[in-house]
């Protein structure tokens, strides 16, 4: 391997309910990642699972997505929050989809591909004259904003394959704000700076079917995708990033 190249690996640097390891290769000059590999052992179930990214940093890209789209009253306000809370460095999931450190941020950037790409394959290559790019990042970086704060760094016990007790590190879920899940973010957001109906439906309904507020009897779901299809594209676009993308 070239001198200017330099491998760092962590052990336990991932909080997953698993035995983890992240694997870095970056130039030392250029600073400039070239590989990026998670690679995590879950003991009670006894297989390997590996995620794997090339030249990928998702706070800066979920950055770069944010300073070139949103422009919006407030939107500094909002950032300077998140980058005061753990919004870049919290999972997003206790035990699930990107159940990592950081995993949260990047499923927001992933669903905002996800919805850039169903926005065009419905609308066309000028989607933005139905739903503007502005939209688009609002919804899609901020939907999980409920998260924030959420998730504390913790330990569990599990059995290896081998029936023997091992403490393993995890997340979990603890709410000092129990406002709901789409509601709250769009809560959240409006406290810095306004949001279109448009938006607010997407981001309210983006749980789609799996939303408490669903299962516990409301039937206007398909009211809501009907009068407002950019929030059933986006709820498509979330449940994409979480299973295709985000899924081992």
């Amino acid at each position: 391997m070239h001198n200017s190249t330099a491998i760092a690996v962590d052990k336990y640097n991932i909080c997953v309910g698993d035995i983890s390891f992240i694997i870095i290769i970056y130039n030392k000059i250029s600073k400039k990642v070239l590989f990026y590999d998670i690679l995590c052992y879950n003991i009670k179930k006894g297989r390997k699972m590996s995620q794997t990214n090339e030249e990928i940093d998702y706070k800066d890209e979920f950055l770069e997505i944010f300073y070139d789209n949103i422009e919006r009253d407030g939107s500094d306000k909002l950032l300077e929050w998140l980058e005061r809370s753990d919004f870049f460095t919290a999972p997003a999931s206790t035990n699930r989809h990107s159940a990592f450190k950081g995993g949260l941020c990047m499923h927001s950037v992933l669903v905002y591909k996800r919805f850039v790409k169903l926005l065009e394959n419905e609308y066309g290559k000028t989607w933005e004259k139905q739903f503007s790019k502005e939209s688009a990042a609002i919804v899609a970086l901020l939907h999980d904003v409920c998260k924030v704060d959420c998730y504390q760094e913790s330990f569990k016990n599990v059995k290896d394959e081998n029936g023997v007790w091992q403490k393993v590190p995890c997340y979990k879920f603890e709410e000092a704000l129990p406002y709901g899940h789409g509601e709250k973010s769009v809560y959240i957001i409006s406290s810095f700076m306004k949001l279109s109906r448009e938006e607010s439906m997407a981001i309210n309904w983006h749980m789609g079917n799996a939303d408490s507020r669903v299962k516990g009897g409301f039937y206007g779901l398909s009211s809501v995708f009907y009068a407002f299809p950019t929030a059933l594209l986006f709820h498509i676009a979330d449940m994409q990033a979480t299973f295709l993308d985000e899924t081992s």
